[in-house]
């Protein structure tokens, strides 16, 4: 019978799929001997690493009201989420980031600093894409908005009047087919990723509306932007005939947002619906951004608050906005300050030979004005010249005698304002259509909107105490004729 002697050997036992394979072995050789040379260095890294991450990303979360988490043991972390939110990890596997399904996490020296800011941009993405769904609803932080209320908003809500001659907003026909659930899906996203609108709830950003006719388009329109909305600064409707989406309209308020901004917030609307339509990953979430410092078009003491009802007359000109161009530039001119000089003459024309002097102003985008021309906020002020109307009696003459700006009081506003952006898909466009308040503040507002190469969509506005309708009609053929020329 033979004895057999067995040297025992000490073993390590290690469980996982492939691990004793060579090229396996070979790489935990390689961490080993490298945890041996700078273990410490290595490990303190990472863990340090892994707490900025988590505690920037939960900070943010806090911020924005949504019930994520994530929590770490040195380089290990984990995201918790809502059971009513679980798609969440479905939603980051859709914008490229792929987490186990066992959701551990690790970071590794491998990543760098791009990997890092992509991995943060990415959670709170699609945390907003949630959120602009409606898995985590919020609503308005009182205390943070008495803070920070400006003294227009003080005004405003002193005067109910005043709060709604100060809405401003697009209105949209519908024409083609377009899928409601994207477009307000887009609608939300877009909103509530810009800081002034994340305390909002995404289901109160928007009314749906039934309408039987195609007439009541109108009647809810007006009453839509005539509503009391300084609380929220924004608001959206979406008008159904059968089921069947007709209309989209936005509006804002001047406390919060200007012209340019809705614009910005459409064009980012209708590059999310695009994405969501297409199945491509989604626009990341704007971060904030510092404020523009402009003069305050609200500073109350260079504002007549004296408001009245408004009577409007709309029209369409069908003269590319580019002749426009081309026209003023012969006049060694700017569409701009063309538009303003034509203003002048027509009102002469046509209401009055004996005033000295009128003083017109011109609102002015900040965000274009100092070079921040995607911030959303309310950057706009007025420009005022005085234009000696007397003196002069041909439009060279206005434009060659181009007033300074001036302090001076205003009584008339021309603005001109471009569509940024393309409101047009394969299967519809959005053709914009005038959306006004019923109060206004000023004597007369001539509102300008060149929607590229279709033309130009005009509003007149006046005080309906002041001018009768058949002295504006006047104003506006002699305005026509001398654009047009």
């Amino acid at each position: 019978r033979r004895t057999f002697l067995v040297r025992r050997q000490s073993k390590t036992f290690v469980a996982g799929t492939f691990c004793n394979h060579p090229l396996s072995m070979a790489a935990a050789y390689a961490v080993v001997e490298l945890l041996q040379e700078k273990g410490y260095e290595i490990t303190n890294q990472l863990n340090q690493l892994t707490l900025q991450l988590v505690g920037e990303i939960n900070e943010w979360m806090q911020k924005e009201n949504i019930p994520i988490e994530l929590a770490c043991f040195g380089s290990l972390f984990r995201i918790k989420v809502p059971t009513v939110a679980k798609i969440f990890f479905h939603q980051l596997l859709l914008e490229g980031l792929y987490i186990w399904e066992g959701k551990t996490c690790f970071l590794s020296t491998a990543h760098s600093k791009e990997d890092m800011e992509k991995i943060k941009k990415t959670i709170k993405k699609c945390a907003m894409v949630l959120k602009s769904c409606g898995y985590f609803p919020s609503s308005f932080q009182k205390d943070k908005e008495a803070s920070t209320i400006s003294p227009l908003a003080v005004l405003c809500q002193e005067n109910t009047s005043l709060n709604i001659s100060l809405n401003i907003g697009i209105s949209l026909k519908v024409k083609g087919e377009i899928d409601p659930e994207f477009l307000e899906m887009a609608i939300s996203y877009v909103t509530i990723g810009e800081a002034a609108f994340r305390t909002l709830n995404s289901d109160s950003l928007i009314t749906r509306k039934q309408i039987q006719s195609e007439e009541e388009t109108d009647e809810q329109l007006q009453h839509f932007i005539n509503q009391d909305i300084l609380k929220s600064g924004l608001a959206y409707l979406m008008l159904y005939k059968d089921s069947t989406l007709i209309h989209v309209a936005m509006s804002g308020h001047k406390s919060k947002l200007d012209g340019w901004s809705l614009t910005i917030l459409l064009s980012r609307i209708m590059g999310v619906y695009r994405a969501l339509s297409e199945g491509n990953q989604l626009p990341d979430i704007s971060e904030d951004k510092p404020s523009i410092d402009v003069p305050e078009l609200s500073s109350p003491s260079t504002v007549d608050y004296s408001i009245s009802e408004m009577e409007k007359i709309s029209y369409k000109l069908d003269t590319p906005y580019s002749k426009i161009k081309r026209t003023a530039k012969e006049l060694n001119s700017d569409p701009l300050q063309f538009f303003r000089a034509a203003f002048a003459l027509a009102y002469k024309r046509s209401i009055s030979q004996q005033q000295e002097s009128i003083g017109i102003g011109t609102p002015v985008a900040g965000q274009l004005k100092y070079g921040k021309s995607d911030a959303v906020g309310p950057f706009t002020f007025i420009e005022a010249r005085q234009y000696n109307i007397k003196q002069f009696k041909t439009l060279n003459e206005y434009i060659e005698n181009e007033p300074p700006i001036s302090s001076e009081k205003i009584s008339f506003i021309v603005n001109l304002d471009r569509m940024v952006g393309n409101t047009t898909q394969d299967s519809f466009s959005l053709i914009p259509t005038p959306l006004d308040p019923s109060y206004i503040r000023y004597d007369i507002i001539l509102n300008i909107l060149a929607v590229r190469e279709d033309g130009l969509l005009i509003d007149m506005k006046w005080r309906k105490s002041d001018y009768p309708e058949k002295e504006m009609n006047s104003m506006i053929t002699n305005f026509n004729d001398l654009i047009l020329k």
